[in-house]
């Protein structure tokens, strides 16, 4: 009775252990730090000396390394072994087949067949008690593997490989959620980067708009100061143009002939007409700086205006003006 007594104690100190490590298990995201609990966790659960677990992580380019954590073990005692090979003891785990449990690895058929070492290499941990199984993921694919070792014989029983196929179980569930965390963090540190790179390529382009807006600016205002100082150098003159071809035609009608006074007349017109232009050059340099009043525009009007304004080189030059219907459209008056 107390034989049994301590057995179900046993059993439910290990069930409680299996429980807290399940769920220490799961609600761990972090990778590095989840793996090594793992393997803490089935050192202790399966009585183990030491144990080990190999992974495959993937990196940001999509590239994949075998990685490994230890426990019961300093780390200087694997480095310098380097990385378990493809042997025949190894194969199954990696591949998935299955749990390889042995009492004596040392005694095991598959033991010590591929040089250079043919088993363990010199200053290797003791290992005769065997226990490994695979890490598989819900997608199939083998994550990792579990490997545990005793220098005694006969440490590992049918419970010992049933605790460590529960482990194995929940640690391939805990590592697709840390890889599925992993990469939405990776996806998310992407997003932040490329909206970082939008944000400062606005930013740059709303600040050579307004570096070009100043410029143009700066442009606008000297071609304003010009055309004004243009058209003002020039209506002086045409000005004088204008009173001397009209005092020429009033005071000196009677000594003209025909013909000097209709030149007389031309140099008047040709002077009004670019006083006009020059009238117009001004209006033009200031839209810049006015607001734009559109409205409708008749163009028959315009026409007609035209016509009234040249009639008389219409009329000297025998032109003909014809159009079709005109209609009116929106324009700044």
């Amino acid at each position: 009775a107390r034989k049994s007594r301590h057995s179900l104690e046993d059993e439910a100190l290990i069930l409680e252990l299996l429980n807290e490590t399940g769920t220490a298990i799961a609600s761990q995201l972090k990778l590095e730090t989840l793996v090594q609990l793992v393997t803490d966790a089935g050192t202790k659960l399966s009585g183990a000396k030491f144990g080990a677990f190999f992974y495959n992580v993937i990196n940001e380019k999509g590239e994949s390394f075998l990685l490994y954590t230890l426990s019961g073990a300093p780390r200087e005692a694997f480095e310098k072994f380097g990385l378990p090979r493809n042997t025949s003891i190894f194969n199954p785990t990696f591949r998935g087949e299955g749990v390889v449990r042995s009492n004596d690895i040392t005694k095991d058929p598959r033991y010590g067949k591929m040089g250079p070492h043919h088993g363990m290499p010199k200053g290797h941990l003791p290992v005769r008690s065997y226990l490994a199984a695979s890490v598989t993921s819900r997608s199939g694919e083998v994550v990792g593997g579990l490997f545990f070792g005793h220098p005694e014989p006969g440490i590992f029983t049918e419970r010992s490989e049933r605790l460590i196929l529960g482990v194995a179980a929940q640690a391939a569930i805990a590592i697709d959620n840390a890889r599925l965390f992993e990469t939405a963090q990776r996806e998310i540190a992407e997003r932040t980067r490329t909206e970082k790179a939008l944000q400062s390529a606005k930013d740059e382009l709303e600040e050579r708009v307004k570096e070009r807006t100043a410029s143009l600016r700066e442009t606008t205002e000297q071609l304003e100061t010009f055309c004004y100082t243009v058209a003002h150098d020039l209506r002086s003159p045409l000005r004088a143009q204008q009173s001397f071809a009209q005092t020429l035609i009033d005071d000196y009608k009677d000594v003209l002939d025909e013909a000097g006074i209709e030149y007389a007349e031309r140099i008047l017109h040709s002077a009004e007409r670019l006083d006009n232009l020059v009238h117009d050059l001004l209006t033009y340099s200031r839209l810049s700086r006015s607001e734009l009043k559109f409205a409708d525009v008749d163009l028959a009007k315009v026409l007609g205006d035209i016509r009234s304004s040249h009639s008389v080189d219409i009329e000297k030059r025998s032109a003909v003006i014809t159009n079709g219907p005109l209609h009116s459209v929106v324009a700044y008056e």
